[in-house]
């Protein structure tokens, strides 16, 4: 209710050391508060440790109130015993003990109607004992020792004994207090005894239920029984007990737990006799939900792990990227070091520099690129007596220090400004561009070092071509045979042979070759061609 003010604001947990504030408290689920409702009056009576203290008094709490609907429990709060010591917050000490033992016993006298239902529950199961469907003895109203020893005693409304097991039936048709209903739980639990509560009535709308057919219901596993009138007509007609069984099923909605009411009528043999609790039901809701809640938090913490695992990736991809980036920057350095070093050594200085050598002379990962540039134009380049010393001894001196580092390193920027003289026109230096990844590859089993990628192995590179470049492996098979690869062979036996088993492969699938391009292959590597 919106406004409501609670006395009891908050209260400890004794379990956690947690402080528990009724205004979230309240807002949930109100089995879970129901739950907890049966722990606190359990604890009250010295059946369980203490679960709620008040901050102010450390006396024991219960929860009171009354519930508006589903979803709006805000009249429910948290209260003193009645009888308990007085508390700076307690509200019931101006009431008499005459008024308090009035509101605890009203409404406990049997009625008509609850002797009646009683005569047809004892009936009904008479009816079962007769046609031998698992009854063996019934009898209403007889006392029920303590089998311990103590002296204590239960009168339930009807007993029976089912397939060797000690069942009660109590009718439930006025308003009890949940100590009475706790007590004669416990007291039927500890002596081996299954107890059935029946109601005249239940509905399946929350706002019209009253707080003891909550009570029973939330403490029999979300379970009702109903002896009305269908009930009991179906009763006489099969000669046995048949009640009515209300329940709430859970499903699944998204990431929460929804419950929707099923009913359905049943008799004894239909129902679970739980044998650790003494606690009978048709359907096992607490089971079904924690079934349902175990998936969601199983696919939550699944979810979690792919979230971190994603962020573990992420970060060593970042670290990754941020060591490839000082790698790189490191080889760019090397790389203008020793083009300025090779541009000294050729007399090419700044205002004697050609295109080509002003872009090596600003090396950076662009220079791949503008090398395509410079030699697509309309009029292509050509290359001067420096640029081609430039390129000889820069060459020599990068094939011995140098790092991988793909298209971005040096040698194979030399490699490929190599290969756009040789093309000469800029058609051909357009169509070098669509087969430059085959290029790298003849190039790299060619002088039997890594050209073109960002591998540490030629045999890496040569396992490029399977299944990628398959229709240029024609031309692979003839580098490997034309330009005998030391380190390709050498590394390709200390993997076992997988290329070679790649090769044996290929030749029995007679793939057609792409000729399309070996215009420019011809000039590239006429060797390749020769007979």
């Amino acid at each position: 209710m919106k406004g409501f003010q609670y006395t009891i604001h908050s209260v400890l947990d004794c379990e956690t050391g947690e402080e528990v504030f009724a205004g979230s408290f309240f807002n949930q689920d109100e089995s879970a508060i129901f739950e907890i409702r049966r722990q606190l009056e359990d604890a009250i009576r010295n059946r369980r440790d203490p679960k709620y203290k008040c901050y102010y008094c450390n006396q024991l709490i219960k929860i009171r109130g009354k519930a508006e609907n589903e979803t709006k429990l805000k009249r429910m709060h948290f209260a003193h015993q009645w009888d308990s010591d007085d508390c700076p917050i307690k509200t019931s000490h101006k009431l008499t003990q005459q008024q308090i033992r009035a509101i605890k016993y009203n409404g406990q006298k049997e009625s008509k109607l609850h002797e009646r239902t009683k005569e047809l529950v004892a009936a009904s199961l008479e009816s079962n004992r007769l046609t031998n469907k698992g009854i063996t003895e019934v009898a209403t109203e007889t006392v029920r020792r303590d089998t311990s020893g103590l002296l204590t005693w239960r009168k339930p409304d009807v007993s029976a004994v089912y397939h060797s097991r000690q069942v009660v039936f109590e009718i439930q048709l006025s308003t009890t207090f949940l100590s009475v209903i706790a007590d004669r739980e416990y007291f039927y639990q500890q002596n081996q005894t299954f107890i059935i509560w029946i109601f005249k009535f239940f509905s399946d709308e929350f706002d019209k239920q009253r707080f003891t057919e909550k009570d029973v219901f939330y403490g029999n596993n979300q379970n009702a029984f109903i002896f009305d009138g269908e009930a009991i007509s179906e009763s006489k007609r099969q000669q046995d007990l048949i009640l009515k069984c209300l329940y709430r099923e859970p499903y699944r909605s998204g990431q929460q737990i929804a419950y929707r009411w099923q009913e359905r009528s049943v008799g004894l043999h239909d129902l679970t006799f739980d044998d650790k609790n003494y606690k009978v039901f048709l359907f096992d809701v607490e089971g079904a939900t924690n079934s349902i809640r175990q998936e969601i938090d199983d696919e939550q913490r699944a979810e979690w792990e792919r979230q971190r695992e994603i962020e573990q990736r992420q970060q060593v991809f970042e670290q990754r990227r941020q060591a490839y980036e000082e790698e790189l920057e490191v080889g760019l350095s090397r790389a203008r070091s020793s083009v300025h070093q090779t541009l000294s050594e050729v007399h090419a200085y700044p205002e004697r520099r050609s295109p080509l050598l002003n872009e090596f002379a600003a090396f950076s990962l662009d220079t791949y690129g503008n090398l395509f540039t410079l030699f697509g134009q309309d009029q292509g380049y050509q290359p001067t007596e420096e640029d081609k010393s430039f390129l000889r001894i820069t060459f020599e001196r990068e094939r011995l220090n140098r790092s991988h580092l793909d298209r971005t390193d040096l040698l194979t920027c030399l490699c490929l400004v190599t290969c756009l003289i040789k093309v000469k026109s800029p058609q051909k230096a357009h169509r070098l561009k669509k087969v430059y990844g085959t290029v790298f590859v003849l190039l790299s089993v060619k002088l039997d070092c890594v050209v073109g990628q960002s591998f540490q192995k030629v045999v890496q590179v040569a396992h490029t071509v399977f299944p990628g470049k398959e229709s240029f492996a024609h031309l692979f098979l003839k580098a490997i045979e034309r330009y005998p690869s030391p380190n390709l062979q050498k590394q390709d036996d200390r993997s076992g042979g997988k290329l070679a088993k790649k090769i044996e492969a290929f030749r029995q699938k007679n793939v057609e070759p792409d000729q399309s391009y070996d215009d420019v292959f011809r000039l590239l590597f006429p060797e390749l061609f020769t007979q």
